[in-house]
């Protein structure tokens, strides 16, 4: 049988078929290797004259498989990412538990089909690699091994819940989706700190070799995961030019489709905007603002009236009949680390940036970004720039809103967002009272809970709330009331 005969031979018996795999010879390899970039497998010339030549070559097809872990590469680094930031281990670390993870999946979804002889094949891979420590990664896998397969070989009998969670994965037609278990997987793998086996590089799913145009989402998966700047560029592999890379995935996210943004930021009707402002009041009218009134009951010089004034048209960018200008008031405390879907309140956040970014370049409005915790910041100017500055931040720190406000002090005709995930202290949203009648102030609110979404509502402020699909997208929805 031919070497192409061989490879079709194997492919085909897969079920589910795998993505189309470029195949090549290469004795660089100690056995054989699949790159999930560009979905080339390699296998030496030992390996394919093997007994066991049709499971080397089935292990590497089922890592890159629908069914198989990690699927692909953006679903490696993603577990990759999590694990340097929970375990505290350099990106080459978290690679090796997670091939030895990856591995104990795919072989044993190999094993259930019957059609390979998977117990035969770990134990030809341990002759050359003995274990000899039983509580090394080599030890624990090769106890997964046993049990899943019956090999004989050593290792350690492994706990009934990581029993559990290997079966569970084994079972999914989409085990790269089971963030969970392959996080619980992984950690239990790690071993001694001495180490008796010392993986090849050759021989296991390559992390570092990331195509370009999967540079700005790999980089997106480390900061979402936490990941120290100087961690983030041995993250990226060969290649750590994080400020350019930044820059492409705002461009990229610019112009996603984020779904209902439009009912946020205005369709492009021409229908006028009437929102209520205020102006100096002729005394005791009937249209007295009591808030005013309120703050000032001694002093009806500073009282105000309500008046409806025509703010601005939707479709037209900037200039006297629209909005001069677009602010994003971010909250990037520690409480937006809180997982919503399965992505951080802070990633959700980011979205919103991202759409009023985009409106700023099709209306051509200045974009500016204040993000606070404990503190605040200002980022102002082009959308791209300011973006990509807005994608570096990570969650950490207390949260006021309130000192932000005074950012708005000399504003008027602009469209301020505050986004936040709720959890703010609610007389600090009177900080903005006065800013109201200048501007079109909107909340978004990142939130399953009530009594976040309540924090932030007051007179003159419309409240939104994001919602994600079941693929997480960021689906926002107007407050309209409590059920």
């Amino acid at each position: 049988m031919n070497l192409d005969d061989m490879v079709q031979q194997v492919y085909w018996s897969l079920s589910p078929i795998p993505l189309p795999i470029k195949f090549v010879i290469d004795d660089s390899v100690v056995t054989a290797a699949v790159n999930i970039g560009d979905y080339t497998v390699r296998a030496s010339k030992k390996s394919i004259e093997s007994p066991y030549w049709r499971e080397f070559l089935a292990h590497e097809f089922k890592h890159a498989s629908f069914d198989g872990l990690p699927y692909t590469l953006l679903n490696a680094k993603r577990h990759q990412a999590y694990l340097i930031r929970h375990l505290g281990v350099p990106p080459s670390a978290a690679g090796e538990l997670l091939n030895s993870a990856y591995d104990i999946i795919v072989d044993t979804k190999l094993h259930s089909t019957g059609k390979f002889d998977i117990k035969g094949f770990q134990e030809y891979v341990v002759a050359f690699s003995p274990v000899t420590m039983i509580d090394s990664t080599w030890g624990k896998l090769n106890g997964l091994y046993r049990y899943f397969t019956g090999a004989n070989v050593l290792g350690l009998t492994p706990p009934k819940y990581i029993v559990e969670h290997v079966k569970a994965l084994v079972e999914s037609t989409c085990p790269w989706k089971m963030d969970d278990e392959v996080f619980a997987l992984a950690m239990y793998l790690r071993g001694d700190s001495r180490e008796s086996r010392e993986p090849s590089p050759s021989d296991r799913i390559d992390f570092d070799s990331i195509p370009e145009d999967l540079m700005p989402q790999v980089l997106e998966c480390g900061i979402e995961a936490g990941l120290s700047e100087d961690i983030l560029a041995e993250f990226l592999g060969k290649d750590g030019k994080i400020d350019a890379h930044l820059r492409n995935l705002a461009r990229k996210k610019i112009w996603e489709q984020l779904l209902a943004f439009d009912s946020v930021f205005g369709n492009f009707s021409t229908t006028p905007i009437r929102m209520s402002a205020r102006e100096k009041a002729r005394y005791f009218t009937a249209d007295l603002d009591p808030l005013y009134v309120s703050m000032h009951p001694d002093d009806p010089r500073k009282w105000k009236t309500v008046v409806k004034r025509e703010f601005s048209q939707i479709n037209v960018p900037g200039g006297q009949a629209g909005f001069e200008e677009a602010i994003a008031i971010l909250d990037t405390s520690s409480s937006t680390s809180d997982i919503y879907g399965n992505r951080m309140v802070l990633s959700y956040e980011k979205d919103i940036v991202a759409g009023l970014a985009a409106m700023c370049i099709r209306r051509k409005l200045k974009l500016t970004v204040i993000p606070f915790n404990s503190f605040y910041r200002v980022y102002t100017g082009n959308p791209v720039d300011v973006l990509a500055r807005t994608l570096r931040l990570t969650p950490k720190g207390g949260t006021d809103i309130k000192s932000p406000a005074a950012e708005l002090r000399n504003k008027s005709r602009c469209l301020v967002a505050l986004v936040t995930d709720g959890e703010i202290e609610p007389t600090h949203m009177e900080a903005y009272t006065p800013h109201v009648g200048r501007n079109k102030i909107i909340a978004v609110v990142v939130t399953t809970l009530p009594a976040n979404v309540k924090n932030v509502m007051m007179r003159g402020i419309k409240v939104y709330t994001v919602t994600p699909d079941s693929a997480s997208n960021t689906i926002i929805r107007e407050f309209t009331r409590f059920l």
